[in-house]
């Protein structure tokens, strides 16, 4: 860990949550270090907050909001729900920010924004981390928390539109077991332009996956180390692979 002046102290996870994208940090320094503290009520509807973000190279800028929701749903599968939905004007590169309440305390962590089709923020989303909520707890108490994952990297702009509807393996993750099964993604030229698209998942032991989002929610609600069996198109062939899921923290992303 870096601090504004300078100085690095070395840290190391001590807990963390794959699926909200929150983990527990502990540093070791010979000083006391000023912290935030977390909210000991919970987040109310309307409430002014203030975010806290690295985005477009302005570091540590606050972007000021209203508190939309609670419990929000999230529109992609690898995206948390049960976030708060709020007004901030966020950008990539706040992500993992603190958001502020009226007392000046921590209710939450950006975790992802929603853009219209001029690529503007419409809404930002933060998990978050009430003092004493289940996530607060299970970090503070050690838990280590992954998600089980294949390695395969989708299509968005593809998936669901193909004939039959599936979800479009875009790349498979090196030495995943995707990858050991044998599974595809989309060939590209020199370029990048598409030649070819990737294999299409169009079932999850047997049930039916007609869009990315679908395998991936089929595949997080089993077990790491479970085995699937995926049912996918290759052009016009059918085939299945018997694939056994991993941690996410186990399988590298893309090069």
């Amino acid at each position: 860990m870096r601090t504004l002046s300078g100085e690095s102290y070395p840290a190391r996870v001590t807990a963390f949550d794959a699926n909200n994208d929150v983990a527990l940090l502990t540093v070791r320094g010979g000083e006391a270090f000023p912290f935030l503290k977390l909210a000991t009520r919970a987040p109310r509807v309307g409430e002014t907050v203030l975010a806290i973000g690295n985005s477009g190279g302005d570091f540590l800028q606050p972007r000021r909001g209203q508190l939309l929701r609670l419990n929000a749903a999230s529109a992609r599968a690898d995206f948390p729900g049960g976030t708060l939905e709020m007004t901030a004007p966020l950008a990539p590169g706040d992500s993992g920010g603190p958001i502020l309440d009226g007392n000046g305390q921590a209710i939450g962590v950006v975790s992802y924004i929603s853009v219209d089709g001029s690529g503007r923020t419409r809404r930002s989303y933060a998990v978050p981390v009430v003092e004493g909520n289940e996530l607060i707890v299970a970090l503070r108490s050690g838990e280590k928390r992954d998600v089980p994952v294949v390695g395969l990297f989708f299509d968005s702009l593809h998936s669901g539109l193909t004939d039959p509807p599936g979800g479009v393996v875009d790349a498979v993750a090196r030495r995943s077991p995707a990858e050991r099964a044998g599974l595809r993604g989309s060939v590209r030229d020199d370029q990048d332009n598409l030649v070819s698209l990737g294999d299409v998942i169009v079932r999850v032991n047997g049930e039916r996956t007609r869009d990315a989002n679908a395998v991936i929610n089929a595949i997080r609600r089993l077990k790491i180390g479970e085995t699937v069996v995926l049912t996918y198109l290759r052009g016009e062939e059918t085939r299945e692979a018997r694939v056994t899921l991993v941690p996410r923290a186990t399988v590298p992303d893309l090069p």
